[in-house]
């Protein structure tokens, strides 16, 4: 991987992340899924500066009468992942994050996700919660917070 530059998402994108969507979500709504979150104002994603190819993306909503942010979406490309891209875009958001009054920044993550978990736990967030069928039946989410200053 070459360097990365982390940006705001243009509709040029959909295809690309469709494609890094349909590699790390088990659903067949996913064109339905990014047309929905592309309207959305923080949504970021990697894209390597010599090739132009998007390696990853986060989508989070950040409401400024609220002290909690909600990372909605990351993903990154199978073949990109530990790699940093995951790590540069929840920094990326942090750094954004800096001038408001969030305190907290809360995600869902699939319970048996155990190599999401463990990357989340690195970046210091903690298991507070458990969703039960939160993505459908019988498919449990964890709810982890991270406490920023």
């Amino acid at each position: 991987m070459g360097l990365i530059k982390i940006r705001k998402v243009l509709e040029k994108d959909k295809t690309a992340l469709m494609d890094i969507c349909e590699s790390s979500f088990p659903t067949d709504d996913i064109k339905e899924i990014i047309d929905s979150l592309i309207t959305l104002r923080h949504f970021y994603v990697a894209e390597e500066l010599t090739s132009g190819k998007l390696l990853g993306f986060i989508v989070y909503s950040a409401n400024s009468s609220k002290d909690i942010s909600h990372i909605l979406t990351l993903a990154v490309q199978p073949n990109s992942q530990r790699e940093g891209i995951g790590t540069a875009l929840i920094n990326h958001m942090l750094r954004r994050l800096e001038s408001t009054t969030v305190k907290k920044i809360r995600l869902e993550v699939r319970e048996s996700n155990t190599a999401a978990i463990q990357f989340y736990q690195k970046l210091g967030f903690n298991i507070v919660g458990k969703i039960n069928d939160y993505y459908a039946k019988g498919s449990d989410a964890f709810l982890m917070i991270k406490e920023i200053i």
